[in-house]
């Protein structure tokens, strides 16, 4: 390429850069709030993300922070997950019915917004669930709800990878799984649906890996508690990761 058209080339591209809009990520975060299966009251809990430029929300990009179903092991680490932020969310897991497949379909009454949540469509809501045994159905109850995990994603990496229950719902005892980066001091903790603080189950440092501690639905006296939704809660290092757990008899 002669010097004339390597100059000219620059000019163009260095034109093209300068236009370029000065576009700035914002992200916004929300929550499930009730969102009830109908079967025994089970919740299905999470929190996502949504990034998107300034003037473009629709074509964001979503990321679950945390993800809680019922009847299954998994969570947003190994689901894979579609949002359209303005109809649906699709939470899937290829499977079939005897095997461990995920298949739910959250459709929302209202688009969402960097301000506001909006309601679950009932009606065109639905789950399916495999796992020992097979479940599905549709949903009672629930919305999506803006969330106050803003500057989440700025902070350090937290000590604590993953954390899940199972079985859940159970009776009468579960296993509360959960995985740390490195050596910690951690806490791990049941509560109730008030926030009351029911049993410490673990209180000590804990080397880096998986780690199984196992509740059986009693407090801190050995009394068997109702049936009814209980949160294990490990803190660690300034961090905290919460799970649901349904106790059902």
């Amino acid at each position: 390429m002669s010097p004339a058209k390597t100059i000219y080339c620059f000019v163009i591209a260095l034109f093209v850069t300068l236009a370029a809009p000065n576009t700035q990520a914002e992200v916004v975060y929300y929550a499930f709030e009730d969102v009830h299966l109908n079967n025994s009251g089970a919740q299905m809990f999470g929190e996502f993300s949504w990034t998107y430029d300034v003037g473009d929300f629709e074509n964001g990009v979503g990321q679950f922070t945390f993800l809680d179903i019922p009847y299954t092991i998994h969570d947003h680490t190994d689901l894979i997950i579609e949002f359209d932020i303005g109809t649906s969310i699709e939470i899937v897991l290829p499977g079939n019915f005897h095997d461990d497949g995920v298949d739910i379909t959250l459709r929302l009454l209202e688009a969402l917004t960097p301000t506001s949540g909006s309601p679950i469509d009932l009606a065109e809501s639905h789950w399916e669930i495999g796992g020992n045994a097979f479940y599905s159905g549709v949903f009672v109850s629930g919305s999506i709800i803006l969330s106050n995990l803003a500057g989440i994603e700025d902070q350090a990496p937290a000590p604590i990878h993953t954390m899940t229950t199972y079985p859940n719902p159970f009776n009468p005892r579960t296993s509360i799984v959960f995985e740390l980066n490195h050596e910690s001091a951690i806490q791990l903790d049941v509560y109730d649906l008030s926030g009351r603080l029911m049993r410490r189950l673990a209180d000590g440092i804990y080397p880096n890996g998986m780690h199984t501690v196992t509740w059986d639905g009693t407090d801190s006296y050995g009394n068997s508690l109702p049936s009814g939704n209980y949160f294990a809660q490990v803190k660690t290092g300034g961090k905290t990761m919460t799970r649901s757990m349904t106790l059902v008899k």
